[in-house]
């Protein structure tokens, strides 16, 4: 038998009670719809994460910048007036690391967005499939194009639209 004329292999595809063919066809429907919310939600809480481990970096990055600007500070005055000295030395040191930390604070923005993008991309062909899922879901419980088009493309009177 060709199964292509059978639902559930019970009933031929024309004897298929229109009831148990709405059921399935809902169920089918609930079932894409929730597995595309799911997804939708597991993909906004990676972004929503990323950005949260970004800013925890960027926060330690802060705090040691100020740690070195505080330990420059205290050593400015005799790092400038003292030719060669380990003061100065110190200075330049910190001034290197303070330097490095800025550029590691651009590093992990830009590291961020890295990360950020191809989440955005799955998370808008998710969006896009879920509005897909709903828009073929309104078609089919209007039972059909038809009536679609009749409801978006007619006027008042049933007369067609201006363009």
């Amino acid at each position: 038998m060709d199964s292509k004329y059978y639902v559930n292999n019970t009933y031929p595809q024309s004897q298929v009670p229109a009831e148990i063919r709405d059921e399935s066809l809902d169920r089918f429907i609930s079932q894409r719809s929730s597995i595309l919310r799911s997804k939708l939600e597991i993909l906004k809480q990676e972004v929503l994460a990323r950005f949260a481990i970004k800013k925890k970096n960027l926060d330690r990055i802060r705090e040691d910048v100020e740690k070195i600007n505080d330990n420059m500070q205290k050593l400015s005055a005799k790092a400038f007036y003292i030719i060669d000295s380990a003061e100065k030395n110190e200075f330049h040191k910190l001034n290197h690391k303070s330097l490095d930390m800025e550029k590691e604070k651009r590093d992990q923005t830009a590291s961020c967005w890295n990360d950020v993008v191809p989440v955005m991309r799955d998370l808008l062909n998710t969006w896009e499939a879920h509005q897909q899922s709903s828009a073929r879901a309104q078609l089919l419980k209007n039972n059909g194009l038809e009536e679609v088009i009749d409801e978006n493309y007619l006027g008042d009177g049933g007369q067609p639209l201006e363009q």
